[in-house]
């Protein structure tokens, strides 16, 4: 057999992570469950790395079999050492090692006419704008690609297309191409272009060494049709156990099992078909069970909670340093005159934040004749002094004198105008929902999220809110509708998922009562008590036709 080797340059690879031994056996194993029999094939690894997944696949062929490789890999050492050890644990394989791109080669058309019948891959983990702006706009006008975009977008794309009629691809990626708004473009050329096959969403297994939530996938030509599609999803049960790898993680058991221990730590495994969701197109898996509870959800749903306002992000200064105060009272009275409250997560609560606002931001923005501006330092003495001393830093920030706005403006100030009206505060990320009510005037940092609600909005639609969103109820949603998390128990409350979340209609006397409940927090000013939150979780429960948590009820 022959081994050929093209292109090597000291071009250095960037954003490899090695997929962990046991789940490259489980990927392979799957793609030739899945492989038609024959006496030939041909195998593409666009990233090879130190080869370990095409060594798993190399290994599970007939050895008899005629067989030939294309693998590519950017770091030259690299590839000198994986293939001096495949050629020797594989002497009978045509090997042909290129020491190029992937993507530049088949923009170029290098690959034009090729066509393969294994593609396996751990493409790096790289925003396209490494690739330089020429590269991306050739790939997002060729495959339609739109947003923000990762690198191993591409690798799937172009694996899609290199694939022959009988070919199968499996795929190591982080899950986030699934959960998120600049994945839109990949999930749904992938369910008009391919068959889905199979799909394991390994969460918070922490597998890797790299702080990535892995997903494995494997696919075929075709076009997807969710309900055939195997779906594993595995998340840890206890939201601060923090796994360290004493062991291999059990990869034979997660089609079989619905909770698995790895190292003292519990995993509970979802097994089901693929779910999209139509409201955002993410996707989940879907069991029976879980159909039928997010099916009474729906059913009992009266809007929506992007249905009350707007959500926007707080502001966003890009020179933190320089407007945020943590230490206001050490100004004494120095202490700039723009300087006013910011909240921000440390404050947050439920239905009532925590903790009053310590911290303080130098805002240099107002309102004139119904239109944001800026004011004029001649005016505020003490801003002008203290924002002089960052002056330097400030002018820094190209991109602001760029836009046509002062040195020194806040980047993203928000309307000035909404800070002294009633607001839903929210965490970005948080392991429980956090919803509280703001009334003093603060001002909201870029670490969390408010509803820009309309001045005629009832006091009852925000306080039937608040209840809903604190309630376990809207976690267990979460978790069965969108389920992005992070380490540790950490989710995501981004304004695509939260903007979803179910409100009930107020008609409803469970609704009702919601509103009393939270009126009394509200007026009292603390947190809501056990027994208060206890009630309000059972009084949400079953506003959605639901009698208590995972169970179906009969509700109106």
């Amino acid at each position: 057999m022959t081994t050929r080797f093209e292109n090597l340059t000291p071009e250095k690879a960037t954003g490899s992570v090695y997929t962990p031994i046991g789940m490259a056996d489980d990927l392979s194993a799957s793609i030739l469950e899945h492989l038609e029999p024959a006496r030939s094939f041909s195998i593409l690894e666009p990233a090879v790395g130190d080869g370990r997944l095409l060594r798993s696949v190399l290994s599970r062929l007939n050895p008899a079999s005629s067989i030939s490789v294309v693998a590519y890999e950017l770091n030259p050492v690299v590839l000198r050492e994986t293939a001096e050890a495949l050629v020797k644990e594989f002497p009978q394989v045509d090997f042909l090692f290129v020491g190029k791109d992937i993507i530049q080669d088949f923009l170029g058309g290098h690959l034009m006419g090729r066509q393969f019948d294994i593609v396996v891959a751990n493409p790096p983990y790289l925003r396209t704008q490494v690739m330089g702006s020429e590269k991306a706009k050739a790939l997002a006008k060729l495959f339609n690609l739109r947003g923000r975009l990762d690198i191993y977008y591409v690798f799937v794309l172009i694996a899609l297309e290199l694939l022959s009629d009988r070919g199968i691809a499996g795929f190591v990626t982080s899950n986030r191409f699934m959960k998120v708004k600049s994945g839109e473009s990949l999930r749904s050329y992938l369910l008009a272009n391919s068959r889905l096959l199979e799909i394991i969403d390994y969460g918070d297994t922490k597998l890797f060494d790299a702080a990535v939530l892995p997903c494995t996938f494997v696919f075929k030509r075709g076009r997807t049709d969710p309900d055939l599609v195997d779906y594993y999803s595995i998340y840890r049960t206890e939201a601060n156990a923090n796994p360290k790898r004493t062991g291999d993680f059990p990869y034979e058991l997660i089609r079989c099992s619905s909770e698995l221990d790895f190292c003292g730590t519990r995993f509970d495994v979802q097994s089901g078909h693929l779910v999209v969701s139509e409201a955002d197109g993410t996707w989940t898996v879907g069991t029976e069970e879980s159909t039928a509870w997010l099916h009474s959800v729906d059913a009992h749903t009266d809007r929506k909670f992007g249905d009350l306002g707007r959500i926007r992000v707080g502001i966003k200064t890009t020179a933190d340093k320089a407007f945020i105060l943590k230490r206001p009272e050490s100004f004494g009275d120095t202490l700039p005159e723009l300087a006013r409250p910011l909240v921000t997560h440390r404050n947050a609560g439920n239905i009532v934040g925590e903790k009053e606002p310590k911290w303080m931001v130098v805002y240099p923005h107002t309102v004139r004749g119904g239109k944001r501006s800026v004011v004029s330092l001649d005016d505020f003495p003490k801003t002008s002094k203290y924002l002089e001393i960052h002056r330097e830093q400030l002018e820094n920030r190209s991109y602001v004198k760029k836009a046509g706005r002062r040195w020194y403006e806040i980047w993203v100030p928000q309307d000035p105008s909404k800070w002294s009206k009633p607001k839903i505060v929210f965490r970005d990320i948080a392991d429980r929902p956090q919803f509280w009510l703001e009334t003093s005037g603060a001002i909201i940092n870029g670490d969390c999220y408010w509803l820009d609600s309309p001045d005629d909005i009832e006091k009852s639609e925000i306080y039937l809110a608040l209840g809903v969103l604190n309630s376990t109820f809207i976690t267990e949603y979460y978790d069965r509708r969108v389920n992005n998390k992070l380490y540790a128990g950490k989710r995501r409350f981004m304004t695509q998922y939260v903007e979803q979340f179910p409100l009930p209609s107020l008609e409803k006397t469970e609704a009702r009562e919601i509103v009393q409940i939270v009126n009394t927090v509200v007026k009292r000013g603390t947190s809501a008590t056990p027994t208060e939150m206890s009630r309000l979780n059972s009084l949400v429960y079953a506003c959605f036709g639901l009698t208590s948590k995972k169970s179906l009820g009969s509700g109106n």
